[in-house]
């Protein structure tokens, strides 16, 4: 646990610069710490956070995003479910989402009913509060922020050097949850 803390927080320091996408830290701290998932997952109203996973997928460079749009709270947990049916190998908590985002308590509900089967990270300090693995963007100081609690849900990290995904941006699937 103590090294996968220290590769986290190698990797953190060359992030501290200003970026202008607010998720392209996070993306580069995501790749770095899961090289090979290039599967994500958020859970949003999505006509209200459109441009948020729009700049998510440029920053990802490639891969895919799938959007579980929801309208209410009550569609929190299955729209985890559909997550994890999709194949979602890591989700993101936006920091903005009307419904599930960063410090919000739905994003906390979400994040318990992946049982631990998918690592979440956010931008926002509060998104450690959900259950996050990491959280680095603006909300951060674009400091890579560890959750001291993590259970067994990353895995082996690398710390890496790798350059964003040049060119593009990831594909997204939209998925409405019932």
């Amino acid at each position: 646990m103590r090294s996968m803390l220290l590769s986290l927080l190698v990797v953190g320091a060359p992030l501290a610069a200003q970026t202008p996408n607010p998720f392209s830290d996070l993306a580069q701290a995501t790749r770095a710490s899961f090289p090979d998932k290039v599967h994500y997952g958020v859970i949003c109203d999505y006509g209200f956070s459109r441009a948020d996973v729009q700049r998510l997928a440029e920053a990802m460079g490639s891969g895919h995003i799938t959007v579980v749009d929801i309208k209410s709270r009550d569609q929190v947990g299955a729209a985890a479910h559909v997550l994890s049916r999709t194949g979602t190998e890591l989700m993101v908590l936006l920091p903005k989402d009307r419904l599930v985002k960063d410090g919000a308590p739905h994003a906390t509900f979400a994040v318990m009913q992946l049982d631990g089967r998918i690592p979440v990270v956010g931008t926002q300090a509060r998104a450690l509060d959900n259950g996050a693995a990491f959280a680095i963007g603006e909300g951060t100081g674009h400091e890579l922020l560890v959750n001291k609690n993590l259970r067994g849900i990353i895995g082996p990290i690398t710390a890496s050097s790798k350059s964003a995904r040049a060119g593009g941006s990831a594909q997204i699937s939209v998925v409405r949850a019932k």
